[in-house]
């Protein structure tokens, strides 16, 4: 089953619950029950927003910069031999092209090699680093929607590929999460 039809099947059941159950209520009995229906937070704010998470973030990048820096001189090398390649061929001995095209061809086999062995190695430290922070973060979350009571939280980057088209803002809890996580576990910077 696709995101996009688990999000909308998702939204349609907590549609039918409010229009069901939670509208019968009188309005008395909704202004005294504390349940609120559910709360989104956008996941990618986390990056910038909490401060372990940012921290780890910017040990990766600094630990996979020289590899980096790498794909990127062998990526520019590949464009110039390109161009050249592309402006010397109406003069050139069309042997020698052949020559210097599968000089190219190699190159660029080379940095599309190296281009999955970053991918690879760079998700496999992601991976190692940054899981647990992951799991402390949804913990966190996980008990911060049991002392509010949401009876959901979605994550915002989910729901808007799914094609979620409209929320009211008051049910964002991202800020909230984020200082509050902050506050709970501070970092030494």
């Amino acid at each position: 089953m696709s995101k996009r039809l688990i999000v909308a099947l998702l939204i349609a059941i907590f549609a039918l619950f409010v229009e069901n159950g939670y509208s019968n209520q009188n309005e008395e009995s909704k202004q005294k029950s504390n349940l609120n229906i559910f709360a989104v937070v956008d996941t990618v704010a986390f990056a910038e927003g909490i401060g372990e998470y940012k921290i780890e973030l910017d040990r990766l990048e600094t630990e996979f910069l020289p590899r980096t820096k790498e794909l990127e001189n062998l990526k520019e090398r590949l464009i110039e031999l390109e161009n050249e390649l592309k402006s010397k061929r109406p003069n050139m001995d069309p042997k020698a092209y052949q020559q210097e095209y599968e000089k190219y061809q190699v190159m660029k086999k080379e940095f599309e090699r190296k281009g999955e062995d970053y991918q690879f190695a760079l998700q496999k430290r992601s991976d190692q680093v940054l899981a647990p922070i992951r799991k402390k973060i949804l913990d966190f979350l996980r008990e911060y929607s049991d002392q509010h009571n949401f009876i959901a939280t979605f994550d915002l980057s989910l729901l808007t590929q799914g094609g979620l088209l409209f929320y009211n803002q008051g049910i964002n809890i991202t800020e909230e999460i984020i200082r509050e996580y902050n506050k709970k576990y501070p970092v030494n910077k």
